[in-house]
């Protein structure tokens, strides 16, 4: 009965998931907090890493040796695209199609039954190769790729509880790792990026710019929750504010305590990174 209610209320949006990608530490929490604010997305909390299973297992089916696996499992190729579908949503938002979150949502958006749900978000960490699996499987996948400058994503990761146990170096390369494993991203047909900074400054464009993109009518919660809400600042509690441009503003240049050494040590691993995102720096 619940699963029944459940595919029922999830059957506008299971094929048409949000995959908010980016490196730790660059926002991909606030924003896909910020898109669930919208009616027509119900955003899954927390990381969805099995997602990436899920791409990768059905890039199986699709590559150079897909008639070997095809054939292998006693399955027709739409029933398999069918259950990888359903685990890969309920993995992210819960059992019977994801009942209580979509509930949930209907209840805090005040939805009638009959008014659709168009996407369901979750944040993922896809690679290039694992990402066209999970376009097999939702053929209506949107990516939101958010960038932030490594100047700030380093620093952020030498103070948050994460990733502060590990050495200045080490932050370093996280950072271009990410760089470099979601710059496919920026050429992707089905993806559009997303710079931290313009998030901050001017949320209301950059949502007008990400619901042009998923052909979404817009809708100012999504900016205005970006507007008065810091999650996950520096090792801190979230924050509720009332002006959140102001209170990013009176953080201190993140280099300004980085000797001789660090400094270096960033320029030799991420500037090639900061270049090809247009990030100017100087150390």
């Amino acid at each position: 009965m619940l699963t029944n209610f459940g595919k029922f209320l999830s059957q506008s949006c299971i094929g048409q998931p949000i995959f908010v990608v980016g490196a730790g530490r660059s926002g991909t929490s606030v924003l896909l907090q910020a898109l669930g604010q919208h009616p027509a997305i119900v955003a899954f909390p927390g990381e969805s890493p099995f997602l990436t299973s899920i791409g990768g297992d059905a890039t199986l089916f699709n590559g150079q040796e897909q008639n070997y696996y095809r054939n292998a499992i006693r399955l027709t190729y739409p029933a398999i695209m069918s259950k990888l579908q359903r685990l890969g949503f309920e993995a992210s938002g819960g059992e019977h199609y994801a009942l209580k979150n979509t509930v949930r949502h209907r209840i805090n958006h005040r939805l009638f039954s009959n008014t659709a749900i168009c996407y369901w978000g979750a944040k993922t960490f896809p690679t290039a190769f694992v990402s066209e699996g999970l376009d097999a499987v939702y053929p209506g996948a949107k990516y939101l790729y958010i960038v932030r400058n490594g100047l700030e994503v380093v620093h952020s990761m030498t103070k948050f509880h994460g990733f502060k146990d590990n050495d200045f170096t080490s932050h370093c390369k996280t950072w271009a790792r990410s760089a470099e494993k979601y710059e496919y991203l920026q050429t992707k047909s089905n993806a559009l990026t997303v710079k931290h900074e313009l998030l901050s400054q001017n949320p209301d464009r950059v949502f007008s710019d990400i619901y042009t993109f998923l052909a979404l009518p817009n809708n100012d919660k999504s900016a205005n929750f970006t507007k008065t809400n810091v999650i996950h600042p520096l090792d801190k509690n979230d924050v509720h504010t009332t002006d959140n441009q102001a209170l990013l503003s009176k953080r201190d240049n993140p280099t300004a305590l980085w000797d001789k050494n660090q400094r270096a040590i960033f320029s030799d691993i991420c500037a090639e990174h900061m270049q090809r995102l247009g990030y100017d720096f100087d150390l």
